[in-house]
């Protein structure tokens, strides 16, 4: 169950558990980036002479824009930074804000491939590194990590481009998978059928793979594909830079995490595996070796494998290579006292090769458990929880060794239900495991996630071993009587062939919320906005109590945060961002070009859209809105460009392009899409990218705008007279700041600490007009004495006067058996104090909540102490009772955004080189 990709989504997570921040990043700050690491001025080079075979190599194999633009969407959205901290993202970005940009940075990567001196340039060439603990201890009893490199993106996606150039130069041997489409599932299919026909299967494990190989046949390798030299320089101080040759004197390496190593490495490795099978015994091969990158599988027939065990041990001895003996295993026990089976990529198999489904179930508890651990966001969740389940790498190969019978479908349903569970976990969604498996196995388009489950695709993964097809049957002619061949897996491609075949059986519903694209897409969400868009997906958002928005005064549902138009003006970006895709991808095909969206004066063109095309010859036009309600707003759009005639009096024909805000198109805006050959797909996945934005930012804002109006009150002048002791308690007790910085019980202790300082005077005024008749007044009695009396009588006239304005409502919301239990329990001298906290009950049920937590219930005894007639547990009951009537209100916790305002800091930019 061993899977790679988990680590990415790992790296991925770094930086928001560290909470690092972003600042502005814009063109200009990037163009400095650029230039500080390439001193020379970039829009003044010339082109490269052409004076020998070399340099014409080396301008064949120059960076254009295309493979730059290529490079960047293929890389992985989730590419961890590198020292500096720019991200793909970034350079996204500021490509997307000026198409000249691209131009720029392709300039600045070939100046990286030309240059014989790029020791001054040392920053380009930092890495940051992750240690990842590999739960085991070295001999010293010390903790044992794997140190991976992480480089810079510039430096990335360069090597990413050098190394899509320069593969077809190396011609790697059949047996190595590591560089071959679904490599991994057909080595293992391979190894699997290798020992059906009894042969013996032995594992080889090189230590410290990629750290032992040495430079010379790193040299050797290139020079023997033909890579010229200028390639040939930049890639070994590439690697001598990084591993700091000159100080450390080390001659052997590849960097773990680049993207050129692997294919250095099959490169090297190459002449093991040609060596391995080339060795004969009366004419027939008796051995061939079988690797995916340095997992080496060595097979051979059972009479002699003896004796190529023993010959494949000497060859890593001349490579250079060690291997540790106590990890190798092999099928045949004569050899090696083991259990007489053995693991190749994490599959283990056995003489039957029989799926060990059991295994599987505890592999991904484990895995998904140790997710659980992570203190990560519910997006990271469950981009971690989708690349621990790829079924092509993880239980696909199994499907090809087991009979299709009815035992192996259960095992395989245990597992459907196991996953089924952790999603449950993850999204809060309150469905059955059945629900949870069909929403998560439905395409995306649909309204699922895309996830594939081993039960639910099943019968497609076994058909689809069963008609395996044999290729490349010529270069394998030297191991045919073995191998018979290399077994192409064509799942991907079956997959999609069922997919397309489903989408003409069922269109489209574009009722149906396609949150799959944002919830599983690189658009950062904070864990409310995810949660809000599963809600949306399960029907769980209902209208909620009619409030007013303080921004905007629309109506406060759930999840109004995430689409107030007053909020960022972020409605107006992802409107703005969204015109500009459209206008890219139908620019040379239908002459497409903006109107109206990137002009400052939108206010002014209410009328005015967005994109115009010219189809046939005549104008359309596209106007693009974002709504809650795709439907209504759609008509909305079409009367209110009924009216409108171009300069000779015809009417022009504008087709609203609306999109829901919980990721749908209107049905017509999507035909009419479709009808321009746009992917329907791709533009669901821009949608859910730039909604994942939306939802992020707009959190974000109403956060801040909330720490405004926090920040403001707390600066407020404290004000002195008893009349405001109940509106300074409110704010207490309201304010989630001050909540914070005073301990709940701090904040009541304080409001009742008042409310007795504010009784004695009162009761002292009212055994004095007891004592006092009424037509004889004493004489000791001073005027000042009658107006404090005087005073004190107005005092609580007033409080007794604004207590009665509440009173009513309040205790409307009380039954009477729980108004009778509060006055038993809350035994005050005064019984104005009494109704004073019914009156406040709304505002006390947040504390009373929070003191319920056992991390407080040791502070109990200092309100016993002080108040001893105080029940906290009726009242924390009572609180209770309150709040399940009561909406509740989602907090921001605020996901830092990659956008134009928000991003990395442009002096730490400047520092990259």
């Amino acid at each position: 169950m061993k899977n790679n990709s988990v680590g990415k989504a790992q790296k991925a997570v770094e930086r928001f558990n560290k909470g690092q921040k972003k600042k502005d990043i814009s063109r200009e700050v990037l163009e400095n980036v650029i230039e500080k690491n390439f001193p020379k001025n970039i829009e003044q080079i010339p082109p490269l002479p052409i004076q020998d075979g070399t340099v014409f190599h080396s301008q064949a194999s120059a960076v254009v824009e295309d493979d730059l633009t290529h490079a960047m969407e293929q890389m992985d959205q989730a590419s961890s930074p590198g020292a500096s901290g720019l991200n793909l993202q970034h350079l996204r970005y500021a490509c997307s804000v000026d198409s000249r940009f691209i131009q720029f940075l392709t300039k600045g990567l070939n100046l990286i491939h030309v240059e014989t001196k790029i020791a001054d340039k040392h920053n380009l060439f930092k890495s940051r590194l992750q240690l990842i603990d590999q739960e085991k201890l070295d001999t010293d009893g010390f903790p044992k990590y794997r140190v991976i490199y992480i480089s810079e993106i510039l430096l990335n996606i360069f090597n990413k481009i050098l190394k899509d150039k320069l593969f077809n130069h190396f011609t790697l041997s059949p047996n190595q998978m590591a560089m071959k489409s679904s490599g991994m599932l057909i080595g293992k299919y391979n190894v699997a059928e290798a020992i059906k026909r009894n042969l013996v299967a032995t594992t080889f494990d090189v230590k410290a793979a990629f750290a032992s190989i040495g430079q010379n046949q790193i040299i050797n390798a290139m020079n023997k594909a033909g890579i010229s030299s200028v390639d040939v320089n930049y890639i070994m101080n590439n690697i001598r830079l990084r591993w700091s040759e000159e100080f450390n004197g080390v001659y052997r390496g590849l960097i773990t995490g680049d993207a050129l190593s692997m294919m250095l490495w099959c490169a090297c490795f190459d002449d093991l595996i040609l060596d391995t099978n080339c060795a004969r015994i009366g004419g027939k091969v008796y051995k061939y070796g079988l690797a995916y990158a340095d997992d080496f599988t060595l097979l051979s027939v059972p009479e002699h494998s003896e004796r190529a065990i023993k010959e494949t041990f000497d060859i890593f001895k001349n490579k250079q290579l060690e291997v540790s003996k106590e990890k190798c295993r092999s099928t045949d026990t004569r050899f090696m006292d083991k259990t007489g089976k053995i693991t190749f990529l994490s599959q283990e198999f056995g003489k039957q090769a029989e799926p060990q489904a059991k295994q599987i179930i505890t592999n991904v508890t484990e895995k998904l458990a140790g997710h659980h651990r992570l203190k990560i966001a519910t997006k990271h969740r469950l981009l971690m929880f989708s690349k621990s389940i790829v079924a092509s790498a993880n239980w696909g190969p199994l499907t090809d060794v087991a009979e299709n019978n009815a035992e192996t479908k259960r095992q395989y349903k245990d597992v459907d239900t196991l996953l089924a569970n952790e999603l449950e976990k993850i999204i809060h969604s309150g469905k059955t495991a059945e629900d949870l498996i069909k929403y998560a196995t439905k395409y995306k388009v649909i309204g699922g996630l895309g996830l594939l489950f081993p039960h639910v695709n099943y019968e497609a993964m076994h058909q689809d071993m069963t008609n395996k097809i044999i290729i490349d049957a010529q270069s394998h002619k030297e191991a045919h009587n073995l191998q018979q061949g290399v077994a192409q897996h064509y799942f991907r491609e079956e997959r999609l062939k069922v997919k397309a075949k489903e989408l003409q059986q069922n269109t489209v519903d574009d009722s149906v919320p396609k949150t799959g694209y944002a919830l599983l897409g690189y658009g950062r969400l904070t864990n409310e906005a995810c949660q809000f868009l599963i809600d949306m997906t399960f029907g769980k958002i209902d209208p909620g109590i009619p409030q007013q928005c303080e921004l905007c005064g629309n109506q406060f549902k759930p999840g109004h945060e995430m689409s107030c138009k007053k909020i960022n003006d972020m409605h107006i970006k992802v409107h703005d961002i969204f015109a500009n895709y459209l206008e890219q991808k139908l620019r040379k095909t239908f002459s497409a070009k903006k109107v109206c969206a990137a002009e400052d004066n939108r206010a002014m063109n209410k009328k005015k859209p967005d994109v115009e095309l010219t189809i046939k010859g005549q104008k359309v036009y596209l106007d693009i809105g974002i709504s809650f309600d795709p439907k209504r707003y759609y008509q909305t759009k079409q009367s209110h460009y009924a009216s409108m005639l171009d300069q000779d009096g015809n009417p022009i024909k504008v087709i609203p392009i609306i999109i829901g805000k919980n990721c749908t198109i209107h049905t017509k805006s999507r035909e009419f899409l479709e009808e321009l050959d746009l992917n329907i797909e791709n533009v669901y996945e821009e949608i859910g990218n730039l909604l994942a934005v939306y939802y992020a930012s707009c959190a974000e804002e109403i956060y801040k705008r909330k720490q405004v109006k926090r920040d403001e009150v707390n600066n407020l002048p404290e004000v002195r007279n008893e009349n405001l002791t109940n509106n300074r308690f409110a704010e207490l007790v309201s304010d989630e700041v001050q909540i914070k910085e005073k301990s709940e019980h701090q904040a009541i202790l304080e409001y009742l600490k008042e409310q007795q300082k504010l009784q004695k005077p009162m009761q002292k005024a009212d055994k004095a007009k007891k004592k006092r008749k009424p037509d004889d007044p004493p004489e000791s009695q001073t005027q000042s004495e009658t107006v404090s009396d005087q005073h004190l009588t107005e005092t609580s006239d007033s409080l007794n006067s604004s207590i009665q304005i509440n009173q009513n409502e309040i205790l409307l919301s009380l039954t009477p058996a729980i108004q009778e239990e509060i006055q038993m329990e809350l035994r005050m001298p005064n019984k104005t104090t009494v109704t004073k906290i019914l009156a406040q009950q709304q505002n006390v049920q947040i504390a009373f909540q929070r003191i319920a937590t056992p991390e407080n219930r040791k502070q109990d005894s200092q309100f016993m102490t002080l108040f001893p007639g105080l029940n906290l547990e009726q009242i924390r009951n009572n609180a209770n009772t309150i709040t399940r009537n009561s909406p509740t209100q989602p907090n921001a916790v605020i996901n830092k955004k990659i956008s134009k305002t928000n991003s990395i800091s442009p002096k730490k930019l400047t520092e990259i080189l």
